[in-house]
């Protein structure tokens, strides 16, 4: 009696331990990474919601093989399997999301430079990434725009922008669509070089203020007031860099100007002698080289020779009593600009080193000290070939002078202050 009994108990511990195998948990907890991190994750359709809101997260997914859908922005949609075991241990998994992007791809010219949605992707030839939303891409060279158009590239697709050494018409391009080969050529029209030469027309209106300091003989130091000093003639500018096509020296130029005085202007004073007239000249020879950055801004810096004349013609006794200068200095000078469409405000400072003042330095003995100081600002105008600008600009040269005790000539220094204002009209070529 006591065996059948002991036979039965077995069988229904069995029974027992295989119903509550059968009823292990039907769900079980995995964790989910994505690389990048933040997608969405749902389970089987996106229709019911996500199971988890950002990656890395960890999930309750049914036991035996599920299908998981990872979205993140400007990524593909992925459709994974998960197989969640009914016994032991469950596996983490990650996958890889793979960016849902188009490229785009500029192929020259040659330092030509490429922005999209005004963030800078290098120098031809560069390859960039974007998504595929409409983005504005633009081509610059030597702060000029090659082309500009708004584009948008399907996911997997290209966008080549093919320009030739004289850059494209901005924004006026023909698109030869491939979508077989996943390619769209954009072939800018051909546009004009970059100038290599510019003459203009320029007139000044010059005023002057000369003031001694601490005069101790004024019976033969005097003061001087000059307005509307009329001054006009060439300016000259070279770029030797895109003459010869050599793309590190573009922004090299050489400058020449060379203004002469049109009204001489009497100068009324007691204890002159006879008629005694103001003579104004400038020349400057200067070599500059200018670099564009984020195709609006630019620096410029330069150095050469500059040559002011604020001289007289009268008698020479005449003229020892009126501050007769010939500066003649090194420049050394500095300009920013930015550019608007067709205009281009500027600042420009120049450090002046001179080396000759003219006959007021001979009056004085050795260690007579000048030197000289510009600041100027100013705005240019562009329409096509044709260009102009219009310049105030400040120029102020301090003189330390050296005497004996009993020279005709007594004072401590001098200050030379030149205002100009400026027009120049020229064409490039």
């Amino acid at each position: 009696m006591l065996r059948p009994m002991v036979r039965v108990v077995a069988t229904l511990l069995a029974l027992v331990w295989v119903g509550t195998a059968d009823a292990a948990p039907a769900r079980r907890k995995v964790k989910i990474t994505t690389e990048p991190e933040g997608a969405m994750v749902y389970l089987e359709t996106v229709e019911d919601g996500p199971v988890c809101e950002t990656t890395p997260c960890t999930v309750e997914l049914p036991v035996g093989d599920n299908t998981v859908i990872l979205e993140l922005a400007n990524h593909e949609r992925l459709y994974e399997v998960v197989a969640v075991p009914r016994r032991g241990k469950v596996k983490d998994y990650q996958f890889k999301l793979v960016p849902a992007v188009g490229y785009v791809i500029l192929d020259g010219p040659e330092g030509a430079e490429l922005t999209i949605d005004d963030v800078d992707h290098g120098e031809a030839p560069t390859r960039a990434e974007v998504s595929p939303d409409a983005h504005r891409v633009v081509v610059t060279l030597d702060g000029t725009t090659l082309y500009d158009s708004y584009v948008e590239v399907p996911v997997g697709a290209e966008h080549l922008i093919e320009l030739d050494a004289a850059g494209g018409g901005a924004g006026d391009d023909d698109e030869d669509v491939d979508l077989d080969g996943g390619r769209v050529t954009a072939k800018a029209k051909p546009r004009a070089r970059a100038p290599f030469l510019r003459v203009s027309a320029a007139l000044d209106v010059g005023f002057r203020a000369f003031r001694y300091r601490n005069v101790q003989t004024a019976q033969t130091l005097r003061d001087e007031t000059e307005r509307g000093q009329l001054l006009a003639g060439p300016i000259i500018e070279l770029w030797p860099g895109v003459l010869a096509g050599i793309h590190a020296l573009r922004g090299l130029s050489v400058l020449a100007r060379y203004q002469y005085g049109l009204n001489k202007q009497e100068i009324l004073a007691t204890g002159l002698s006879g008629p005694t007239n103001t003579f104004w000249q400038s020349l400057e020879l200067s070599v500059r080289h200018r670099w564009w950055f984020a195709e609006r801004v630019s620096i410029e810096v330069g150095a050469g020779y500059v040559r002011d004349q604020l001289q007289f013609e009268g008698v020479a006794q005449d003229i020892l009593r009126v501050p007769d200068a010939d500066y003649q200095s090194l420049r050394l000078g500095v300009q920013a600009a930015m550019r608007f469409d067709k205009l281009e405000p500027y600042l420009a400072a120049e450090n002046r080193i001179v080396t000759s003042g003219g006959k007021l330095a001979a009056r004085f003995e050795d260690g007579t000290q000048t030197s000289g100081l510009r600041a100027a600002i100013g705005l240019a105008f562009r329409h096509g070939n044709l260009q102009a600008h219009l310049e105030g600009a400040w120029t102020r040269y301090s003189w330390d002078f050296a005497f004996e005790p009993d020279a005709m000539m007594r004072a401590e220094g001098a200050s030379d202050s030149i205002r100009k204002i400026q027009l120049a009209v020229g064409y490039a070529y």
